[in-house]
């Protein structure tokens, strides 16, 4: 590109940028390679891919901390439940749309876990005054199901140990009934079958 149109160009991009946008998209439509402002357009694909970085890893960040409000703060979680939900939901929305425009983001969000975690916990702590020992640095919960929209923590949790007590408390009535057998009387169980014969009759 010869030097005064390339002065021109770099001008143009600093006093109307919209402008300077539409301009390069006309030159590249027309293959009018040799006018294009090629230091500045470089500028802008390579500030494109850092900004949809930036965003998923911010929308990552937020969602870990209102998976951590919900499965933490439990003095809060019945007033502010459906907001947490309504949030979490809106976070993993706004990552899978930038999941299906760049597939190839999907490499990047595994490896940015651990440390949008450790930002989302440090929000986290802030917003809820906890102490930091109550809440483990090392994420207990994966990628995939913090992306999953079917899974939250306290839910999966509160189930979990539902499902524990049913099985003790079954485990208790067999326990019981086991119990209450030994300690009839042998007259009292020969005594049943005939109980039961007459009052049939």
């Amino acid at each position: 590109m010869p030097f005064d149109v390339e002065a021109k160009s770099i001008a143009l991009y600093d006093m109307d940028y919209q402008l300077w946008v539409e301009q390069t998209v006309a030159q590249l439509k027309t293959q009018d390679f040799s006018n294009l402002d090629l230091k500045n357009l470089i500028e802008e694909l390579e500030s494109l891919g850092r900004s949809e970085k930036h965003a998923i890893s911010s929308y990552l960040m937020r969602l870990c901390e209102h998976l951590l409000k919900i499965q933490y703060w439990e003095s809060e979680r019945e007033p502010c439940w459906r907001g947490w939900k309504s949030e979490v939901r809106n976070f993993r929305l706004q990552i899978q749309e930038e999941l299906d425009a760049s597939p190839s983001l999907k490499p990047f969000l595994r490896d940015i876990f651990i440390k949008q975690y450790g930002n989302g916990r440090k929000l986290f702590l802030d917003a809820s005054d906890l102490s930091e020992k109550l809440i483990p640095e090392a994420p207990q919960f994966t990628l995939e199901q913090a992306l999953d929209e079917d899974w939250l923590p306290w839910r999966s949790e509160w189930n979990s140990k539902k499902k524990q007590l049913q099985r003790n408390q079954n485990h208790q009535k067999r326990r019981d009934r086991h119990r209450l057998q030994k300690q009839t009387p042998w007259c009292v169980k020969k005594l049943k079958p005939n109980l039961r014969r007459s009052s049939l009759s």
